[in-house]
């Protein structure tokens, strides 16, 4: 190589075969960020290997965490300007460009997990090879297009299969349709890895468009009608006023997903101006919150690894936190006085864990790590013990000598707040949906809990795959606290005559992923009891859900009628989480954003409480919350915590 200055992201090799290899290797980081540095280093490698002319170029990662794991968020949160993002996509299309049309054969080796930028660049070579990796579209999340070239190119690779790739939530497998579409070569072993590449850069196979019968599949009329279908589904979950992304990805492949055509008309135009709007600007935000606090957090505990964990109770809560245990790699037992409560809970694991719906009426073949404790003798080793929700065990936990000085913890929002604390490692825990991805874990401490718990506790939270986040258990849980209040009010909606179905499509609408109805059924009453400010109005729960659609009630609804339940919900919501803040419920406004956004109850594209507020001025929100003190009562009083926030 001829490059004036060494390379930084990328270092080339050429073999005794005259075999450029490309290795991404970011420095100072355990997975690989495709930047706009590391396009230009590229760009430039790029520039020699044609001057230089080798047999053939392989791209492939250095690191073992996988080939790319994305964009880099702060160069993305950087790009707020539109010109600043056309100048990132339009480096990216050069150099995806100047790739594709090397005029010798270019080969992309993928193993782990890779995304949306990883895909731009195994899509820009002649062939792609894959080891035992997953594919998943971040960037979607992110609010981001492929702008790269990569559109076009997948267009004519997949075909049909498009959407399903690019849009798709879950992370599909390499040897899963449709991610197997794009790969040439599927492998099982790393040794196969050079013999393979060298072989198809001696006979490189053109690219050849489908058969023409086969062409009928992506027709206009067809594109159409699946189109159609995904904007359908999309709408389920997402708007297209806060989640513009995936419906534009759908109305290119509508207009441009002609199988014969090289590139998509004003690809980049559409990823730029997507990624300088305010709702891909308060995800990429979003984003950055969680992985900040997880770092964080990660380096508070980076010598604490639980291993084994007794869980001495069967209720839904448990039984959730013993699966993702089982899934980390920790060793489970289970204990109950019962055995038949024991067998069922053992029998409701294996089923999870197995993934089969059939029940089985024989206990065994239990999954790997998990274990059945009759006589509690696992305390003795346990690094963690779950406890049953409204007792928190302690004969058990005193009687048995612990060698390791376990945790104990109680997973409910109905705990018993004076027994905890009491040896010093005692712990309450509580997640509103430990089956999501990546659930927000609350620990609730008492003033005599050790630091020494409390970091056990986070170690112990990490390794479930959740978010950890520290409240007093003097002020109580932060998603009860904040919960409650916007419950409360949607109670008081409901005995005023508002359909439970319309409050619930109103909050989802502007910044909630779950609606405050749904939320409040999916608690125990004993729990609702514990949080809410008037527990009276639980009875309001049980009213039917009304038979005509919420959509079309709310098109009947008066537009000053669907303002006021807005804001009513909106307001009550704000001030408690400013509350929170200010009565140190939590640390921060850094931990406040990670727990709401975390436990899914503000969504992405808001960019958090503080960003919201930041946007939209503390003054205003004063405003609204005095105006309605006077017509709705003190509930709506702001919290003193607004004077901070106005004053700054």
């Amino acid at each position: 190589m001829l490059i004036d200055n060494l390379p930084e992201f990328w270092r080339p090799e050429t073999d005794q075969e005259n075999i450029t290899w490309l290795y991404l290797d970011q420095p100072d980081a355990d997975e690989n960020r495709l930047s706009l540095a590391a396009l230009r280093e590229l760009d430039a490698i790029l520039g020699e290997i044609r001057l230089e002319k080798p047999k053939g170029v392989v791209l492939l990662s250095d690191k073992p965490a996988g080939f790319c794991a994305g964009f880099d968020l702060d160069e993305l949160a950087a790009l707020g300007e539109e010109s600043a993002a056309l100048e990132f996509y339009r480096t990216g299309y050069r150099v995806m460009d100047k790739l594709a049309t090397l005029p010798m054969p270019t080969v992309a080796v993928l193993q782990g997990d890779i995304t949306l930028a990883g895909l731009e660049l195994a899509l820009a070579c002649d062939a792609r090879v894959g080891l035992d990796g997953r594919f998943r579209n971040r960037e979607l999340a992110l609010g981001l297009l492929p702008g790269f070239g990569g559109l076009g190119r997948c267009f004519r690779r997949l075909g049909s299969r498009s959407l399903d790739l690019l849009l798709s939530e879950q992370p599909s497998g390499f040897g899963e349709p449709p991610v197997t579409g794009m790969f040439d070569r599927l492998l099982v072993d790393e040794e196969q890895i050079v013999p393979t590449v060298r072989r198809m850069i001696v006979h490189p196979r053109q690219e050849s468009l489908p058969a023409r019968w086969k062409q009928w599949r992506i027709a206009g009329w067809l594109r159409y009608l699946q189109a159609l279908r995904w904007r359908r589904r999309l709408r389920r979950n997402w708007l297209p006023a806060f989640h513009p992304a995936p419906f534009k990805l759908i109305e290119l492949w509508q207009k441009d997903g002609a199988v014969a055509r090289p590139f998509v008309v004003g690809e980049i135009r559409h990823a730029a101006r997507l990624l300088a709007g305010e709702t891909a600007q308060n995800l990429i935000h979003a984003a950055s919150l969680r992985r900040d606090y997880l770092a964080s957090m990660s380096k508070s505990v980076k010598k604490l690894h639980p291993q084994q964990l007794l869980v001495t109770g069967v209720n839904r809560a448990n039984m959730a936190a013993a699966l993702r245990a089982l899934d980390s790699g920790m060793r489970v037992s289970l204990h109950h006085a019962d055995p038949y409560r024991l067998k069922q809970a053992v029998l409701s694991i294996r089923r999870r864990a197995q993934g089969a719906r059939t029940r089985w009426r024989r206990l065994g073949n239990l999954p790997v790590g998990l274990g059945v404790d009759k006589d509690g003798k696992t305390l003795q080793y346990a690094d963690v013990v779950l406890a049953e929700p409204r007792a928190l065990q302690w004969p058990l936990f005193l009687q048995k000598r612990n060698n390791r000085q376990a945790i104990l913890v109680n997973c409910s929002y109905a705990c018993n707040a004076a027994e905890t604390g009491k040896p010093g490692k005692a712990l309450v825990i509580h997640s509103m949906n430990l089956s999501a991805e990546q659930p927000l874990l609350e620990l609730a401490t008492g003033w005599k809990s050790s630091s020494k718990s409390v970091r056990a506790a986070r170690a112990f939270a990490l390794e479930l795959g959740c978010l950890p986040v520290s409240v007093r258990l003097e002020t109580g849980f932060l998603t009860g606290y904040v919960m409650a209040a916007v419950i409360d009010e949607a109670l008081i909606l409901m005995a005023e005559g508002a359909p439970a179905g319309l409050i619930d499509r109103i909050a989802r609408e502007h910044g909630m992923l779950k609606g405050p109805v749904e939320t409040a059924r999916s608690l125990d009453a004993a729990e609702l009891r514990v949080i809410l400010p008037a527990p009276r109005r639980i009875n309001s729960l049980s009213q039917a859900n009304s038979f005509i659609p919420a959509a079309l009630l709310l098109k009947r609804m008066p537009l000053q009628r669907q303002e006021e339940l807005f804001q009513r919900l909106h307001l009550r919501f704000y001030n408690a989480a400013v509350e929170s803040v200010h009565t140190r419920r939590v640390k921060n406004w850094q931990t406040l954003d990670a727990a709401l956004l975390g436990g899914g109850l503000v969504a992405d594209f808001t960019g958090g409480i503080r960003r919201s507020i930041e946007q939209q001025g503390a003054d205003s929100f004063v405003e609204r919350l005095d105006s309605l003190a006077q017509s709705h009562g003190a509930r709506f009083k702001p919290s003193r915590g607004w004077g901070k926030l106005a004053a700054r």
